[in-house]
């Protein structure tokens, strides 16, 4: 019972320790045009996000929800208006236990706001 006891508590140790990790992943590509002085940055560094958690790997949305989930987030966010248009997007994600053997899975879409003249 006690080395039962003492694998499970190194299990649990290796778990979390190697948990919470964030990550980078993907591209996503614009068919914004920026070789030209024909625009302006209106904002930086604006972004949106979208989480779901797992129990056993098990429920949630999948990836591509939570990517177009996030990218609702960041429009609703940040209204574009006439000319602008959303450049230099990224989407990061980052998965942590909340709980032994539950996870959430946290999608953030950045990008930069652009004017053109």
């Amino acid at each position: 019972m006690k080395k039962q006891l003492i694998k499970l508590s190194v299990a649990l140790t290796l778990i979390l320790s190697v948990s919470s990790c964030a990550f980078h992943t993907g591209m996503i590509q614009g068919s914004a045009i920026l070789q030209s002085n024909n625009f302006v940055y209106v904002k930086r560094d604006v972004s949106g996000t979208a989480a779901a958690n797992y129990f056993l790997g098990l429920g949630g949305l999948g990836k591509d929800e939570l990517v177009s989930e996030a990218k609702k987030d960041l429009i609703t966010k940040n209204k574009i208006k006439d000319n602008q248009t959303l450049v230099n997007i990224t989407v990061g994600v980052k998965q942590t236990m909340v709980f032994p053997l539950v996870f959430t899975n946290r999608y953030t879409m950045t990008a930069d706001v652009v004017e053109y003249k």
